[in-house]
């Protein structure tokens, strides 16, 4: 797969992103964290459509996500929550459910033990 041909203001985009990035690693901020991916998906789905993206985006609001991450080759993708967050287990239950009835073949969850 040929790499994009992303724009001027693409790059300056990404430059913004990547500063965000190293604020929300340093500081242990995932709501910079989510919006970042976020943010990054959504200028890869100009590139490489993903035709359900916005059902995730729904449902990772709908369920307190922090964010939504797409795999920029493929078609892998994630709601992201705060493992702080009290609820997160239920939030991560939500959206298992929630993708599992849009028809999403496969859901993972990676934080402590699966709900």
């Amino acid at each position: 797969m040929s790499p994009p041909a992303y724009t001027s203001d693409e790059h300056a985009d990404f430059a913004r992103l990547t500063s965000a990035l190293e604020t929300a690693v340093r500081t242990g901020n995932t709501r910079i964290l989510g919006g970042v991916a976020t943010d990054s998906a959504l200028i890869n789905q100009r590139y490489l459509p993903k035709p359900d993206l916005p059902r995730v985006f729904e449902i990772c609001e709908r369920t307190g996500g922090v964010g939504v991450q797409v795999a920029h080759s493929g078609t892998v993708c994630s709601v992201m929550y705060d493992p702080a967050d009290a609820a997160v287990d239920q939030r991560i239950l939500r959206a298992r459910r929630a993708l599992d009835a849009a028809g999403f073949d496969s859901t993972a969850h990676f934080l402590g033990e699966d709900p």
